[in-house]
């Protein structure tokens, strides 16, 4: 139980470091969300510089990273019940669940740091988070 709640601990850590490591790269004379939104292919053809366009790209890329991690955890899942059929046991599916309860209180806590932080960043900050998690499912417990 202790090697669980270590792992938990340092894929938290790893996903703040990254986090804020984008966030300090973000240049002064853009706000985050529009140095997102640049990131994304074919994004400066769809998202004007206007607040309410950038605010409707936000939210649609947002819901993709939402999505994308939803998939994810799905398929980890998934792979993680196979191993559990193979082993004859539970803990694989077991511990991923608690992995996922523990990533979603930690993208909370971050996400509500970020947003005092620096005003108007909780979607893109949730946004960079699950795309973080979704890609290191995809990784790590999905081949």
């Amino acid at each position: 139980m202790k090697s669980i709640h270590a792992s938990v601990i340092v894929l938290c850590l790893s996903l703040s470091l990254a986090s804020t490591a984008a966030h300090a790269q973000t240049p002064s004379t853009r706000t985050h969300i529009q140095t997102l939104l640049l990131a994304e292919p074919g994004a400066e053809q769809d998202c004007a510089a206007s607040k309410g366009k950038l605010d409707g790209c936000a939210a649609r890329l947002f819901a993709q990273a939402e999505q994308d991690l939803k998939n994810a955890e799905t398929a980890a899942m998934a792979a993680m019940k196979r191993l559990d059929s193979a082993a004859k046991s539970d803990q694989a599916s077991k511990t991923l669940s608690q992995e996922i309860k523990a990533y979603a209180l930690y993208k909370v806590a971050h996400c509500n740091w970020i947003a005092a932080s620096q005003a108007g960043s909780r979607l893109s900050c949730e946004t960079d988070l699950n795309r973080a998690r979704a890609h290191a499912l995809s990784i790590y417990y999905t081949r």
